[in-house]
């Protein structure tokens, strides 16, 4: 069985499993701010093998049973975003709980910091945990 991977632009507050939601500069508030469940977003960049590998990553991951949703936004997409969080090396990932940012960081990540980060967005308390790999901001 091969998996596919969906990439979608976020229109309704509901997503389906093995989704990647497509971040941009006019749907970050409505989709990332305004979400009830932790948002996991990625920012990557098209031709950066980095960024390659961790949608790779995110892919795989959307088949956990987190209940975080998993999201992406490219430069060219949401520059002004890029700009508000102080993005300025490719890949990134921010964790949302509403409107904070509960982690950020700057660089590649392993499959088991990332699934860590994930179990942890689904604790009730994971804006106060720390986690080695992660920066808080």
């Amino acid at each position: 069985m091969v998996a596919r991977r969906t990439i979608a632009t976020f229109e309704t507050s509901m997503t389906s499993p093995n989704t990647i939601l497509e971040i941009t500069d006019r749907s970050f508030a409505e989709t990332v701010m305004q979400s009830k469940v932790p948002v996991l977003l990625a920012f990557c960049a098209d031709g950066c093998s980095a960024s390659q590998r961790l949608q790779t990553l995110l892919t795989n991951a959307t088949r956990s049973h987190s209940s975080a949703m998993i999201a992406k936004a490219t430069p060219t997409e949401s520059p002004e975003l890029l700009a508000r969080f102080g993005i300025i090396s490719l890949p990134a990932v921010l964790l949302f709980n509403g409107e904070t940012v509960c982690y950020q960081f700057m660089g590649e990540l392993s499959q088991r910091e990332l699934h860590e980060l994930l179990a942890r967005a689904d604790g009730k308390n994971f804006i106060n945990q720390d986690h080695p790999a992660m920066a808080q901001p």
